[in-house]
């Protein structure tokens, strides 16, 4: 083969590819006007090139895992004498520009097949960075730990694997579950807020939930659920999972507030009223305080309480902010 015929092969390579500038285009569209000959070899390297690239397109062809299961049969087979077979020249100036354009095909594929597999990756380093996956679900990612997820992530797959801690803010929706990879533990969302710590213990991967709730598992354990304020907690040595409950807040003890007046004068009684409901209460007329009176309370408001002895004493009641003034005669005797 000349350096010519080199020079139109690799031009005619890049015609038949796309890859071609329109200089190269012209040469090669020019150089089959210029003979019958020509216009045959280059329409033998367009069908040899649509063959090429017709196997270029199946996505399942592993080259490699076919290689290695068929050459112990190719090693182990018996050896076939080849018999001489003679070639035209064109033809095999078109094999060699096919096998040209097939290598170049399956490393554009190969290439554009490692970039599709490329994890994205998010990293913090000195400080929690705070970031929002492409499904709307948000991570606090803190110092010195990152995560990362596949391309697709929030269509094809939610998976996200966290190296050191992070707190997931799962946004809800249908389709692929929320999935969190951490130190050979899996933690799946099922509508919740969780944090995830591997680096406290190295031994352990915890896991508290903040709201909503989880499941804490590995491959061969089927793992806990874990509920709104529960901590999970995974020991890679023993492999067991164990949970800690949330603590339960105590109610307050309930307030009783319950009064006995037999014959009490009304100083005492505006006294204790007044310290119990933490308010103000003043008898306008002094006199009043010489009052007596029957009445038994429990667990009534004070609105109600000084309603009930003045409507009984025949006095009136005014509520002035906070305080409160009763009004009145000087009781009878």
């Amino acid at each position: 083969m000349t350096d010519d015929s080199k020079h139109i092969d690799y031009l005619i390579a890049r015609y038949l590819s796309g890859e071609a500038s329109p200089e190269e285009r012209s040469i090669v569209e020019q150089w089959c006007k210029e003979s019958a000959e020509n216009a045959r070899y280059f329409d033998g390297m367009q069908q040899l090139f649509e063959r090429a690239a017709s196997l270029e397109t199946d996505p399942q062809f592993d080259v490699e895992a076919a290689w290695l299961k068929i050459a112990p049969q190719i090693r182990q087979s018996k050896r076939i004498k080849m018999q001489p077979k003679r070639w035209q020249p064109w033809v095999a100036a078109a094999a060699s520009v096919a096998i040209l354009i097939g290598v170049w095909l399956g490393f554009e594929y190969r290439s554009s097949v490692r970039q599709d597999r490329q994890p994205m990756v998010i990293a913090a380093t000195a400080t929690t960075q705070t970031t929002q996956l492409p499904d709307s679900s948000k991570v606090e990612i803190e110092p010195n730990s990152k995560i990362l997820y596949a391309k697709g992530f929030g269509k094809t797959n939610r998976d996200v694997t966290l190296v050191g801690n992070a707190t997931f803010e799962v946004k809800h929706q249908t389709g692929p579950a929320f999935t969190v990879k951490a130190s050979g533990t899996f933690i799946r969302d099922i509508g919740t807020a969780f944090r995830v710590e591997t680096t406290k213990d190295t031994t352990i991967v915890e896991v508290y939930v903040k709201t909503g709730s989880v499941v804490f598992y590995t491959d061969n354990n089927r793992g806990i659920i874990l509920k709104q304020g529960e901590t999970g907690v995974y020991n890679k040595q023993t492999k067991e999972f164990t949970k800690i409950e949330a603590e339960k807040e105590e109610a307050p003890p309930a307030v009783v507030r319950a009064f006995n007046f037999q014959g009490t004068n009304l100083n005492e009684v505006v006294t204790l009223l007044s310290k119990a409901y933490n308010v103000t209460i003043t008898l306008e007329n002094p006199k009043l305080g010489s009052c007596t009176i029957n009445v038994r309370f429990e667990n009534e408001n004070i609105d109600t309480i000084l309603s009930i002895i003045a409507e009984t004493l025949n006095l009136k009641v005014e509520k002035r902010g906070k305080s409160y003034v009763l009004t009145g005669e000087e009781c009878s005797k």
